[in-house]
């Protein structure tokens, strides 16, 4: 008569153990494998609006979207997203990074009989709230377009170093103070603070910047998608050719980045 084989107890445990042990080592890595894919698709999104960027200044006397804050409440295309869309085929998933879990929703838009996003006027009643990972660069904004009404986007011509010039961030700027978020980012004098325990209590939305694993994709008007992480911030912001009208926007003072 054959002996039945089994496992005893001790080895159950031994393999189960082995198993345990392989998976603690397996799951970090397919963690960062599956960051470092969605770092490549906000890459890849960033690209594309670029790419669309160049259609629209093309037909816009070299004008560039409206990257600065969102003009509500006019039924018309004034905002980047609203302005591109027909040049990204009017898709909504491409405004925002698989990285970011909670994309804020404070833009709303309307479609047109003919497929196209528009901002809302805030009265139709198929308007729909815009989920918005990506942020633009307040002062690339030129003035008033005196014919339509609304806020013109500076000429792709104006910057003589295109690429030094930031136009887009894969992140959500705040005031200070945590005032709320804001559609659009400028650099201010306390830039130069950037790493200090002070300036990460003072900045709540800077961990929006760190979303890959501590940098995050930064869009230059030459077309370049760039990682980055805050501490370069300064290095970059330095690199500007245009900045907005009072002490909140003017260039940081020279320094040394503080460390974290």
């Amino acid at each position: 008569m054959k002996r039945k084989v089994a496992f005893t107890l001790i080895e159950l445990l031994v393999v189960m153990g082995i198993i345990a042990i392989l998976i603690g080592i397996l799951l970090p890595a397919l963690a960062a494998s599956r960051e470092e894919a969605n770092t490549i698709v906000c890459a890849t999104h960033l690209d594309q609006i670029f790419k669309a960027t160049v259609l629209y200044a093309t037909s816009n006397n070299d004008h560039i979207p409206h990257f600065g804050w969102a003009t509500s409440g006019i039924p018309q295309p004034t905002w980047w997203p609203t302005q591109l869309a027909d040049r990204l085929s009017n898709k909504t998933d491409i405004y925002v990074c698989p990285s970011d879990n909670d994309p804020h929703r404070h833009f709303e838009v309307v479609r047109t009989p003919g497929g196209s996003l528009m901002m809302s006027n805030s009265t139709e009643p198929d308007r729909f709230e815009l989920a918005v990972t990506y942020r633009g660069f307040c002062d690339t904004v030129q003035g008033d377009d005196q014919t339509g009404g609304y806020q013109l986007g500076r000429r792709i011509t104006d910057w003589r170093n295109p690429s030094d010039a930031l136009i887009l961030i894969e992140a959500t700027p705040g005031d200070r103070g945590d005032r709320g978020p804001r559609e659009c980012f400028r650099f201010f004098p306390g830039l130069m603070d950037v790493g200090t325990e002070q300036w990460y209590a003072d900045n709540p939305f800077v961990h929006t910047w760190e979303r890959h694993r501590g940098t995050n994709n930064y869009l230059f008007l030459d077309g370049r998608v760039g990682r980055h992480n805050p501490r370069e911030m300064p290095a970059i912001a330095w690199k500007q050719e245009f900045w907005g009208s009072g002490a909140e926007t003017q260039k940081p003072t020279r320094g040394k980045p503080g460390n974290r």
